[in-house]
């Protein structure tokens, strides 16, 4: 059998490479999530010229995809960062591609990952460890999944209760629109969005240019099943919180979710979240990520999650067993390397969303005043 990789821009993907990258994408409900299709590499390519897609071709059939940046230093990161929530080689079980030698032939010496989907470990070398991306996956009926969320979380069920009783008494009756597709509430959800990173003194990635292009293309764009998909929660003629992603077909990936501040007593996100649960089976939704993370809200609503992995995925060569040992430095149980290590993180977030020395040099002095 011979092998050979291919590697281009998302905008010089073909049609029929597009289908068979749908194709595999349908064979393996892992690989379900609209950041994971060509759909979201070619919005992206739209807005990044340093977007790669390395194609693994076995006697001439594509068998795997992986979409990517390339960024300084043969150092790669997941197509969309900081949006890929999740990622991965997209491929069949029964292909037998090496991870390693498709990032050698990239010309990457490690990706970053932090939602790694990999149930055939295709990309298992470097230095990663095992995590979870919660999930609500519903079978057509958010009554019964929701009835397990009360019994799973019964405080939650009674704040939902109380709040969501408290918001409609003090300003109207309550509503969740979706599709939302006012602009204006966008606009707003993404102020709130940028207002909450900057208090907590963490990079505002939604100043970016071409973040904030892509954000407003993917609202316009109705392609196929794939879509910008916004989510709002009103109480009477107030806009309280919403979230805003993208779906395929059934699949929804939000990526925005904020709240007016000024409405914070009333914990307007558990109140949203669980009408948007609700809304599900309407809105033709049978699978909303929540993502990496222990926040409780995370847990309350997942009854099931799918393995992932975070770290580094290094290439075959000598480059690639450098930056696996250099990342595992950062394990080490020292107050001041989990100091660096922490800064280290927050310099990568900027590195991934920063396109510009001048965007870079601002957000590295405003990561160290903070």
């Amino acid at each position: 059998m011979s092998n050979r990789i291919d590697l281009l821009h998302p905008r010089e993907l073909d049609e029929g490479d597009a289908c068979a990258w749908s194709r595999l994408q349908q064979e393996t409900p892992a690989f379900s999530s609209p950041l994971l299709g060509p759909q979201f590499a070619r919005a992206v390519g739209a807005v990044r010229d340093d977007a790669r897609v390395a194609i693994w071709r076995s006697n001439d059939a594509a068998s795997g995809f992986l979409a990517f940046h390339r960024r300084p230093s043969a150092f790669g990161r997941p197509i969309g960062a900081p949006f890929c929530d999740l990622h991965g080689l997209v491929a069949g079980p029964d292909s037998r591609i090496d991870g390693g030698a498709l990032l050698d032939a990239a010309g990457l010496r490690a990706l970053k990952v932090d939602g790694l989907i990999d149930p055939y470990n295709h990309m298992t070398g470097g230095h990663q460890s095992e995590a979870f991306s919660h999930r609500i996956a519903l079978d057509g009926n958010a009554e019964a999944y929701l009835d397990r969320v009360r019994a799973q979380s019964r405080n939650g069920a009674k704040n939902f209760k109380r709040y969501s009783a408290r918001m409609g008494q003090d300003l109207g009756d309550l509503r969740l629109a979706g599709p939302d597709l006012d602009k204006s509430a966008l606009e707003r959800l993404l102020a709130w969005k940028s207002a909450q990173l900057r208090a907590s003194g963490l990079h505002d990635f939604l100043a970016v240019a071409w973040i904030k292009t892509l954000l407003h293309r993917l609202f316009d764009l109705r392609q196929s099943g794939f879509e910008g998909l916004m989510l709002n929660l009103y109480a009477g003629d107030r806009h309280v919180a919403g979230q805003f992603g993208v779906r395929l077909n059934g699949h929804f990936h939000p990526w925005i979710g904020a709240m007016d501040p000024d409405m914070k007593a009333y914990s307007p996100g558990v109140v949203f979240q669980w009408l948007a649960v609700k809304a599900m089976p309407q809105l033709d939704l049978n699978t909303y990520e929540l993502g990496v993370g222990g926040d409780h809200w995370k847990r309350m609503f997942s009854l099931n999650a799918l393995p992932v992995r975070t770290g580094l995925v290094t290439a075959s060569g000598p480059a690639g067993r450098a930056a696996a040992t250099q990342e595992r430095l950062y394990d080490w149980p020292s107050a001041r390397v989990q100091t660096i290590g922490r800064l280290r993180r927050r310099m990568d977030h900027i590195a991934a969303t920063e396109l510009t020395l001048a965007g870079r040099t601002r957000g590295v002095i405003n990561a160290l005043a903070n």
